[in-house]
């Protein structure tokens, strides 16, 4: 009985985050776990199952999915739409942001 209302409690704060973010956070954190899930997949199916998976394994998915967002942060994409929300709110001082490299 415990463990399912901590469960409950976990899947209503997680749900509670949710609703907290804006539509380009949600969309970031739905892509993260969406890469995240075919990279495990990938490695997986290339895996030998007779052999443990190590830390280094574990370190390899995450060093992969780091190179992939790098790859996909060079253009175009969800860090434009954040930049123009941050823009539109009056959350961002774009001269410093672009004097920085940031944008």
């Amino acid at each position: 009985m415990a463990k399912q209302r901590r469960v409950e409690h976990e899947q209503e704060q997680s749900a509670e985050l949710l609703n907290n973010l804006g539509h380009v956070e949600k969309m970031e954190v739905l892509t993260g776990i969406a890469d995240l899930k075919e990279e495990i997949g990938t490695y997986l199916a290339s895996f030998d199952p007779s052999k443990p998976v190590t830390s280094a394994d574990v370190h390899k998915i995450f060093e992969n999915l780091a190179q992939k967002r790098r790859r996909k942060g060079s253009g175009p994409g969800l860090r434009w739409i954040g930049w123009i929300e941050e823009l539109k709110s009056g959350q961002l001082n774009w001269k410093r942001e672009l004097a920085l490299g940031k944008y």
